[in-house]
């Protein structure tokens, strides 16, 4: 596994700190905002924030302690503002006034390049969501769930090749199959191309570095927090410069970005040949989206074909993980809670009437009992914990509920500089008594069975921020959604979930948040029996 970029590159590090150092100057606007006390000025609050034991311990009792808006520190003594009010978030995910930093911006441009979805804003972004938008649809994706039940199968028999069918069944880590599986989902399913590991075509080539960049992240440590905070102080320019270093993780994830852009060349060169042959559509949503944009005559309007280009890796990226570690959560809860286990089975084989039934998108809506149930999952455990936010001017950030400072002031508003960091917390809102009541801290799939929870609609799904919010919601969260239920049915139809004697599982939070075994690696060892 190539070492974390960014963050074991000891001369960025060395850098970041040099500069922090000399060239830091407090944003003092918040001095007066309540948060937890800080024992380290290198580190502020981000251990107990990024690595406690379980993920969500500190910033959970943070918020019940303070409310949903609260200051903590940085590193280096930087003053940062937690956010979960529904109210303050839907500013921030305002993309006119608060966007990523510079410096992160310089990393997204070198993994996946200046024209993708992550980095665009503005009117570009705006014009490019507007194009891809309808390949997304609920009409396009409809046609997917025969697709992914045929990737659900291989997972199925792979399990039993691994001893599943076994009178007692077998302890496996099923944590590699399932991403295996969401890869070859969006593979197949957006870009119309089967992912095979064993073979060495260009694009099964880049589906593994896919895997290996999402392997590069998913670790997180007190180096890499110290110089990630230090990146907010690297001038853009001189970033760019560092990371062209020649180090074994830096010269991986340049060459993926070359190796995307060669074999995302390729496919949308395939497409267009086969839109121009007459060949009949394929149900990719590639196929849609190029043929979606070819069709506008309005050039103002269409997308480049270097942005078509790096839309694919964008989207294989940013959509394999999350989902691969949403649909791993749902396993460990299913795990967890054998009583739900086969109730929700109970559900799935009597929509299907036979085991060869195909469930179809409309079936997929009706399995109350299991769409609350991943609902909760979403909730519980939310793929992007948190994303941090630099303002882009000086702006005023509103209070659904007015807070009292350490002045004992009460305010119904909180100013802040330009290049004020702002985290929105996730997982945070996902836990507001507020919304979600009392019991927001456990895991009840009841609740989406009872009243609807109020509140503020952030996301697109479930009023939930699972899939983020605003004008960078996921445009993929239809498709990630019904990837997960077709995975989920099938997996539920022909085995049974357990957890080993003495297995631990915990939360930890790189990039996404990720299942970690007792020796502190990503990973779900389970029992998987066949029914």
């Amino acid at each position: 596994m190539y070492e974390q970029p960014f963050l074991t590159c000891a001369t960025l590090f060395v850098v970041a700190v040099i500069l922090a150092l000399v060239a830091m100057k407090p944003r003092r606007l918040l001095r007066h905002i309540p948060g937890p006390p800080s024992s380290s000025w290198l580190f502020g609050n981000l251990i107990e924030l990024l690595l406690p034991r379980q993920y969500g311990d500190n910033e959970f009792m943070w918020q019940d302690t303070y409310g949903p808006v609260y200051r903590i520190k940085g590193c280096f003594g930087e003053d940062r503002l937690m956010v979960s009010d529904p109210c303050t978030l839907k500013h921030v995910l305002d993309d006119t006034t608060f966007a990523r930093s510079p410096q992160q911006q310089q990393i997204v441009r070198m993994l996946i390049g200046e024209q993708s979805l992550l980095y665009a804003h503005g009117s570009d972004h705006r014009r490019m969501r507007s194009v891809m938008t309808p390949a997304f649809s609920a009409s396009h994706v409809r046609a997917l769930p025969p697709l992914f039940r045929r990737i659900a199968h291989n997972v199925v028999q792979r399990w039993r090749v691994e001893g599943a069918s076994e009178p007692s069944g077998v302890v496996t880590d099923v944590y590699p199959a399932i991403h295996n599986a969401t890869l070859n989902n969006i593979c197949e399913g957006i870009m119309g191309f089967q992912f095979n590991v064993d073979q060495d075509t260009g694009k099964s080539e880049l589906g593994r570095s896919i895997q290996n960049i999402v392997a590069i992240s998913s670790t997180r440590s007190k180096l890499s927090i110290l110089a990630e905070g230090g990146l907010l102080y690297v001038h853009p320019v001189l970033l760019k410069l560092v990371l062209h270093l020649p180090t074994r993780a830096l010269r991986a994830l340049r060459r993926n970005r070359v190796l995307g852009n060669r074999v995302s060349e390729q496919l949308i060169k395939e497409k267009h040949e086969a839109i121009k042959l007459g060949v009949e559509s394929e149900k990719d949503l590639l196929t849609a989206l190029v043929s979606a944009n070819a069709a506008n005559k309005d050039k103002r309007r269409r997308m480049s074909e270097q942005e078509m280009i790096e839309q694919i890796p964008t989207i294989m990226i940013s959509g394999q993980d999350t989902t691969g570690n949403t649909l791993s959560w749902c396993l460990y809860q299913i795990a967890q809670n054998p009583d739900w286990q086969e109730r929700i089975r109970r559900e799935v084989l009597t929509m299907k009437e036979n085991p060869d039934r195909e469930l179809t998108y409309s079936d997929l809506e009706k399995l109350t009992l299991m769409n609350a149930y991943i609902k909760e999952v979403l909730r519980f455990h939310s793929g992007l914990p948190m994303s941090e936010r630099i303002a882009t001017c000086d702006t005023v950030l509103p209070l659904s509920q007015p807070i009292t400072t350490i002045k004992g002031e009460v305010i119904t508003e909180i100013p802040v500089k330009k290049g004020q960091s702002v985290i929105s917390a996730t997982s945070s809102y996902n836990r507001l008594k507020s919304i979600w009541g009392d019991d927001a801290d456990v895991f009840r799939p009841e609740r989406w069975l009872e009243e609807l929870p109020k509140g503020q609609a952030l996301g697109p799904y479930a009023n939930l921020m699972s899939f983020f919010g605003g004008q960078r919601a996921c445009i993929g969260w239809r498709f990630a959604l019904t990837s997960m239920q077709v995975l989920l049915a099938e997996f539920l139809c022909n085995f049974t979930f357990s957890f080993p004697p003495n297995s631990e599982v915990r939360a930890a939070v790189a990039v996404t948040l990720i299942p970690v075994t007792n020796e502190g690696v990503p990973g779900l060892p389970i029992c998987v029996k066949s029914l």
